[in-house]
């Protein structure tokens, strides 16, 4: 399947685009498939901002862009570039580690698929956020998609059932953002 059908069944076919992906061995076709939509969504996000900086009070933007700017000695376009860029690589290593942590819940769940089925469904069902996250009100309910795309994938990937992938989902993120938040309330209690 091209990139442009990928992202149509995923977008309107989000029951039956998961048939597809099941017949892909490993995360190699995920992979470049997230490589080629974060270059497109991080040039999209780009545009967005920068039409949206235009309605945000300067002083809020600057004062950061001036500090990178006199320690880099860069263009400030180019420093919210770089920004911009550095998000989709956080997001690229959240999205590694947030499959990793769901994919010991669906294990527990006694899903059937292995690590990549639980990188595929977590990995593709982001192409709504990549593609409009970037635009303020409808990123709300681009986030609620994207859950219910990933429950969906989880759930047909791994042969299991809605129920069990929603617990999977919500075990991991509790222990995900529950660790952050002891990590963090301790740190500042120290």
């Amino acid at each position: 399947m091209n990139f442009i059908n990928k992202i149509k069944n995923i977008l309107f076919n989000p029951n039956e685009c998961w048939v597809e992906f099941a017949k892909e061995k490993g995360i190699k076709e995920t992979l470049k498939y997230l490589a080629i939509l974060t270059l497109i969504s991080i040039n999209v996000t780009f545009i967005v901002n920068i039409i949206i900086l235009k309605f945000v009070p300067q002083e809020r933007i600057t004062s950061l862009l001036n500090t990178l700017h006199s320690i880099l000695n860069l263009p400030l376009s180019f420093i919210f570039y770089l920004i911009i860029i550095f998000i989709y690589l956080l997001l690229f290593v959240g999205l590694i580690l947030n499959s990793f942590i769901i994919h010991l819940f669906v294990k527990i769940f006694k899903g059937e698929g292995g690590f990549a089925e639980t990188y595929k469904a977590i990995g593709y069902s982001i192409t709504p956020y990549f593609l409009l996250g970037a635009m303020p009100i409808i990123n709300w309910f681009t986030g609620l998609y994207v859950i219910y795309l990933q429950l969906v994938g989880l759930s047909k990937l791994h042969k299991m059932s809605l129920g069990k992938a929603l617990l999977s989902y919500l075990l991991a993120d509790l222990l995900l953002y529950g660790g952050f938040f002891i990590v963090f309330t301790f740190k500042f209690l120290l």
